[in-house]
């Protein structure tokens, strides 16, 4: 019990610098430090630190270090899950197609004429610091109801894992994307056929584009700051051109058709 103790405490001393998480001693949420709880201290008991003589960075002291995405249709305690639109323009596309270029991919954005071919290539677009950092690049959290009720903000009705209308404004010609956690699919196999947008001032009479499947059936597995953490599937229009928008074509965007 002595060394129980010594190790609880080196723990939670040692949550203030790792790069991408936190530790909650309470695992379970019962705001109670119980059996299972010390349970979760044991399992990491010889891991290894980063070099720094510290594990996690620790802001809201939630536990997310381990998570892999062996399993789909994890959700990570403590973290929100949402549909992520993104899209870049101007000189963030080149310096996206940089970063995918100094990372060893072959993807550098569909306006290079180029598609991802790995799961490490969804990944890295996740990655890419852009997202949080450029004016000119953006990543648009939207809800992906789990039950289907009631309506979204622009009237269209909440379908389950259908995510929800949202607005797109344009200051450059850009390819649209649509990043979702599997987690939200209802299914380990679950995908979007299409995608359903609208380009006239019109939320309520969207079209529908077909996905590419060779690009959604790829997962890519995130586990960096920015995002909730998971694996996440890849929807546009490519090498149709339904989602590739000019600046003029600020419109709407919400799920399609669902398959297996």
């Amino acid at each position: 019990m002595k060394h129980l103790m010594t190790l609880m405490t080196l723990v939670v001393a040692v949550t203030a610098g790792a790069q991408y998480c936190s530790y909650n001693p309470d695992t379970d949420g019962d705001n109670l430090i119980g059996v299972t709880d010390v349970l979760q201290v044991l399992s990491l008991f010889g891991s290894a630190g980063d070099g720094t003589g510290v594990w996690c960075e620790a802001n809201d002291w939630i536990y997310s270090e381990s998570f892999e995405c062996n399993n789909p249709m994890t959700v990570v305690y403590g973290q929100t899950p949402k549909a992520l639109v993104m899209y870049h323009y101007g000189s963030a596309s080149e310096d996206f197609a940089t970063y995918m270029f100094e990372n060893a991919s072959e993807f550098y954005g569909f306006d290079f004429g180029s598609t991802p071919q790995t799961a490490q290539d969804i990944e890295l677009y996740l990655s890419w610091p852009g997202w949080t950092s450029r004016t000119d690049a953006f990543a648009i959290e939207v809800d992906v109801p789990q039950i289907s009720n009631g309506n979204d903000a622009f009237g269209n009705g909440r379908t389950a894992y259908v995510f929800e209308t949202v607005e797109i404004v344009l200051s450059g010609p850009t390819w649209v994307t649509v990043l979702v956690p599997q987690s939200l699919m209802g299914s380990e196999t679950m995908q979007y056929s299409t995608v359903r947008y609208d380009i006239n001032g019109s939320p309520s009479t969207c079209l529908a584009a077909s996905t590419s499947s060779s690009i959604s059936n790829l997962t890519g597995c995130y586990t960096g700051p920015d995002f909730a953490h998971g694996s996440y599937r890849m929807y546009t229009s490519y090498g149709g051109t339904a989602l590739s928008w000019s600046q003029t074509e600020a419109g709407f965007l919400r799920g399609g058709n669902l398959s297996e």
